[in-house]
């Protein structure tokens, strides 16, 4: 007699065929991943990470964006557009994110991280260590600077210089031990600091310097930047494309590029502050070029395999800021290059807590509209508000960071509180027969 569906092994199918059983645990990329070099080893140039299909040889296995379609631990295999039903998705089901395997579809949303020197201190493995322990599939870093010229902003990770590397693989190490994958959250800061700072710091740092758009007031920090010149715009792709190439050499499963939050990739995007009449404004396409460009910076760096991910605001609290649907169609052309995931955020200050899940409405539209995976992050306090996420947003992943930032074993929490509900449906339905 043929087995049924729940007494088959587990496997992770692609679109192209390939399948491949996940009973002996996870198993590393479907895809070649990139090179890890020794941390010691050379100064990072962004070709150095990029695997040998993105320099012209033949590749093995290729799965591009759009290919890959998860199938759910134990579950009915994925629809045609390489999602699973509705009905079938679960919390703790393993997927695959560009070609890597992930635990759950759980995400710690990135936290602020401190650092005296932009390295991963006892604190931060402490930290880190717990959250894997406690659950978490997947960990984003707090943000990470990716220009040496930002680094006195605040004490937070930096992948800004070859001598971080090292400390970075100590961090990443740790998470992988435990099971879980980590990414790191790259940023270039712009305004987002306070013009009060700035001038505290400029004396022992003269070169850190505040630059937005257009040069115009910050509404959030309540600094008067000066506009970014062409020069620059190029200086700050670059840097996010070699910060990733560490990023890859301190084995981190993929990055993230914050594009939310008032950071200066953000401010591109809010007609307000971005009144450029160059290439990089004046039009929705404009706006939307600098993230767009600076993604590309970051996929060329870091091939086509490795998962990359960016962070947008899908409305920003204010007057003159972003456009949901500009936003949406920037998230649109970079599903069509190749961006693996989209996580929504926006300005979840003015949300009263106890809401439920933040921004549910954009990131169900967003789901529906563009083929790169979408991760809503924000509002998440309870396996209820989970599962309408993933029900009725059709999102892929769930972003949670204040109930970690309470309680460590968050995750594990809800996991059992899955298991007892996944127990009763079954019983209920036995009764019933």
């Amino acid at each position: 007699m043929s087995k049924t569906l729940f007494e088959m092994p587990f496997q992770l199918c692609t679109a192209a065929g390939g399948c491949r059983g996940l009973d002996a645990g996870f198993g590393g990329p479907l895809c070649p991943p990139p090179a890890r070099a020794p941390a010691e080893a050379g100064p990072v140039r962004a070709m150095d990470a990029i695997p040998r299909e993105s320099k012209g040889e033949s590749p093995q296995v290729m799965m591009h964006h759009g290919e890959e379609a998860p199938v759910p631990y134990g579950r009915a295999p994925a629809a045609a557009d390489g999602r699973a039903p509705a009905a079938c998705r679960g919390i703790f089901d393993r997927t695959l994110l560009g070609g890597t395997e992930l635990p759950n579809r759980i995400f710690r949303a990135a936290v602020g991280d401190r650092t005296e020197d932009g390295a991963p201190g006892p604190a931060s493995l402490d930290l880190y260590g717990a959250l894997a322990d406690g659950g978490a599939g997947s960990i984003v870093t707090g943000f990470t600077i990716v220009d040496e010229l930002e680094k006195g902003f605040m004490p937070i990770f930096s992948l800004a210089e070859d001598r971080l590397i090292g400390a970075h693989r100590a961090l990443t190490d740790l998470v992988h031990s435990k099971g879980a994958r980590i990414f790191a959250q790259l940023v270039q800061i712009g305004s987002y600091q306070s013009e009060e700072f700035h001038k505290a710091v400029t004396p022992r740092l003269p070169f850190l310097t505040l630059m937005s758009p257009s040069g115009l007031h910050d509404p959030v920090s309540g600094a008067a930047p000066r506009e970014i010149t062409p020069s620059e715009i190029r200086r700050v792709q670059s840097k996010h494309a070699e910060a990733a190439a560490r990023a890859v050499k301190a084995g981190y499963d993929g990055v993230e590029i914050h594009a939310a939050h008032g950071f200066l990739l953000s401010q591109f995007m809010q007609p307000g502050l971005n009144r450029r009449e160059d290439d990089y404004g004046g039009s929705p396409a404009g706006r939307a070029r600098m993230a767009l460009e600076t993604y590309r910076a970051v996929r060329s760096a870091v091939g086509a395999c490795y998962p990359v991910l960016m962070k947008v605001n899908v409305m920003d609290g204010f007057e003159g800021g972003c456009v949901f649907g500009e936003v949406l169609e920037l998230c649109r052309s970079l599903s069509r290059e190749g961006l693996d995931a989209v996580e929504t955020s926006g300005c979840w200050r003015k949300i009263p807590e106890g809401s439920g899940p933040f921004f549910l409405k954009e990131a169900g539209e967003m789901a529906a509209r563009i083929t790169a995976k979408v991760i809503l992050t924000g509002g998440l306090r309870t396996r209820e508000d989970m599962r309408a996420a993933l029900d009725s947003a059709r999102v892929e992943y769930l972003g949670v960071a204040r109930p970690l930032m309470r309680d460590p074993d968050f995750v594990d929490r809800i996991r059992r509180e899955d298991r007892m509900a996944a127990e009763s449906a079954a019983a209920a339905a036995s009764a019933a027969q």
